[in-house]
């Protein structure tokens, strides 16, 4: 691919202006402790570099433990169907525990902050085929390494959600020549293909896919984790923010202080753990730490201090409520609880899953934080209607996009 004189201007405007405050911003962060020495180091440039055998490496960059597990089937499938080793860079160090724990990928380490030597270097070292980047990812030193190293870059899963769209779009003359990088950009949807274009994304490049999510074997994320029994109906409050948290707090306060029900308290993020204590404990909600318990005992309601159990729970669970939808977030993964065939009532905020939400609105419940405590307690008399039947066959309706996907890339990369 050509490299473009206009990408080089917009990699030295960052360079210049934005990335010395996102060092200022990290080095802020790790003085307040909300990223290791590790995440702070390696964030700075400092990564491993060491491939002795001299392996030609995949690079895949993702974001999240949800990425990770949106990814899996994907990774997976490319593992099967690649000689080259994967690599994977990533940006939330909730990741790195996960990872470790797969045997998909051979090296990871946190991406380095647009350090344009520290990217030199990574991919040299390890000699990157091509590049997979997940959903909406624009890091301009990264795409302006790949161009400069005339390496392919692909946005898999691509989606384009509206608070980001409205920033892109304001700032178009950035982002343009930055999505225009890639060699090949799979939107999830119509929507999202519709806003690239929009963005001035030359229409050749964008190639219609749907949502890797729906391809996750969530029966793999099943843990086997030992529980007292009990009649309590139990409510899983799922990838909750702290914030939101406490926007729902006095709607949900006559249920967690009814004896008829326990809730697993699962925050979205462990970082603001100390936060989250010293509110339940100030408004006298009684619970037990995750961490504390060899049996899970619902006597009091639980709070998931540990990574990687979440869809366990689901199990047990006879509605789970979904977090990152009753502020502007955006929503989370429905589809893990659905998987398990279980009841999911959503607030109003749900553009990052807008394509899903559609497949099973008739399934869902809805409600907002004004309404939360008469929708839930009107979703709670509708138990007995779960329709079981009708979210696995949505759910075999929906799959394969993963490996069209890969199929594309593998085509694209084979000379």
């Amino acid at each position: 691919m050509k490299h473009s004189f206009y990408l080089v201007f917009i990699y030295l405007l960052y360079t210049i202006f934005l990335f010395p405050i996102s060092v200022v911003v990290l080095v802020a962060f790790f003085v307040r402790k909300k990223i290791t020495f590790v995440n702070f180091y390696q964030k700075l440039g400092f990564i491993p570099l060491k491939n002795p055998a001299k392996k030609q490496f995949i690079h895949v960059h993702l974001c999240s433990i949800g990425e990770w597990n949106t990814f899996f089937t994907f990774l997976r499938s490319l593992k099967q169907a690649s000689s080259n080793p994967i690599l994977v860079t990533y940006f939330n160090q909730d990741l790195s525990g996960v990872i470790k724990k797969s045997d998909l990928v051979e090296k990871y380490f946190f991406l380095p902050l647009e350090n344009p030597i520290s990217i030199h270097l990574l991919f040299m070292t390890y000699r990157i085929k091509y590049s997979i980047i997940s959903e909406a990812e624009s890091w301009p030193g990264l795409l302006f390494a790949i161009q400069l190293l005339k390496r392919k870059a692909f946005l898999v899963n691509a989606a384009l959600f509206s608070a980001e769209f409205k920033r892109y779009r304001m700032l178009k003359f950035f982002f343009a020549p930055l999505f225009n990088s890639y060699h090949a950009i799979y939107p999830t949807s119509q929507d999202f293909l519709n806003r690239f274009l929009e963005l001035g994304v030359a229409k050749e490049k964008l190639i219609p896919s749907g949502n890797f999510k729906f391809d996750t074997n969530y029966a793999k994320l099943t843990k086997k984790i030992p529980f007292t029994p009990t009649k309590k109906k139990l409510i899983v409050l799922s990838s909750i923010h702290f914030a939101e948290f406490k926007v729902i707090f006095n709607p949900l306060k006559s249920f967690l202080a009814n004896e008829k029900y326990a809730f697993l308290i699962a925050p979205r993020s462990l970082l603001e753990k100390a936060n989250w204590l010293k509110f339940l404990k100030k408004n006298q909600i009684p619970f037990k730490l995750r961490s504390d318990l060899v049996k899970i005992d619902f006597s009091e309601h639980v709070f998931l201090d540990s990574y990687g159990e979440l869809y366990s729970f689901y199990e047990k669970a006879s509605l789970v409520i979904m977090g990152g939808s009753f502020i502007p977030i955006g929503g989370h993964n429905i589809l893990e609880p659905i998987s398990k065939n279980k009841p999911v009532l959503i607030g109003p905020h749900t553009h990052h899953f807008s394509d899903i939400v559609a497949a099973f609105k008739e399934e869902l419940f809805f409600s907002s934080a004004t309404h939360l405590a008469r929708d839930l307690q009107e979703a709670l008399k509708k138990l007995p209607l779960n329709k079981k039947a009708a979210y696995q066959r949505k759910l075999r309706e929906n799959r394969g996009h993963s490996k069209k996907v890969l199929r594309s890339i593998l085509k694209i990369t084979a000379n």
